[in-house]
């Protein structure tokens, strides 16, 4: 990233304020600037904060959020669980399946219901480390999950396989849902206009 190139990138945004990130990037290549180049240059200083960048479409309504990509957590960890749920009951148990078997099982149990529920607690990313979330995860799964299995001694399915999985699973889609719906007021909240918009900070 040279000086020259984020002059440039600096000077059309200040020419052409509320200009979309591709428009720019031709902008700059049509004055000499590479159009590789010009695109790192914009993640470079979008990276620095020195620019700031705004969804060209951003969700209108909670839906629209969640099939989004701004839901891609709840997407994974979903998929997580159906593959779970898969090698459960339609995998045999056998070498290799029943390594990635116990893999699952142990990120279904002792990751996902905790982390589904750290995420609709504190939906801003900003609000804890990565390493607090992860921590944070684990120890709400380690409660969480045997409350459940606490909960289904007093039922008539008791604690058994299928009934377990059906619980730790809807609880985790459930958690995920309130978080989705948490963040997207979050997000509603912060955005202010339409469009890839660059503008200096």
């Amino acid at each position: 990233m040279s000086d020259e190139g984020i002059e440039l990138i600096l000077g059309v945004i200040k020419e052409n304020p509320g200009l979309a990130v591709a428009e720019l990037v031709d902008i700059a290549a049509g004055r000499g600037l590479g159009p590789d180049e010009a695109a790192r240059t914009v993640y470079e200083l979008w990276k620095e904060g020195r620019i700031s960048l705004e969804d060209v479409e951003p969700p209108r309504d909670t839906l629209r959020y969640l099939l989004s990509h701004y839901s891609a957590g709840f997407w994974l960890s979903t998929f997580v669980l159906l593959l779970t749920v898969l090698y459960i009951y339609l995998i045999p148990n056998v070498v290799p399946h029943n390594y990635i078997r116990m893999a699952l099982g142990f990120v279904t149990a002792l990751y996902l219901p905790g982390s589904a529920l750290i995420e609709a607690l504190y939906p801003k990313e900003d609000e804890l480390e990565p390493l607090e979330r992860l921590a944070l995860s684990i120890g709400l799964s380690l409660a969480l999950t045997p409350l459940i299995g606490f909960v289904l001694n007093y039922t008539p399915w008791g604690i058994r396989l299928l009934p377990i999985t059906v619980s730790i699973t809807l609880t985790t889609v459930l958690l995920g849902l309130a978080s989705v719906q948490r963040k997207f007021t979050y997000f509603r909240l912060r955005v202010e206009t339409l469009g890839v918009l660059v503008a200096e900070s």
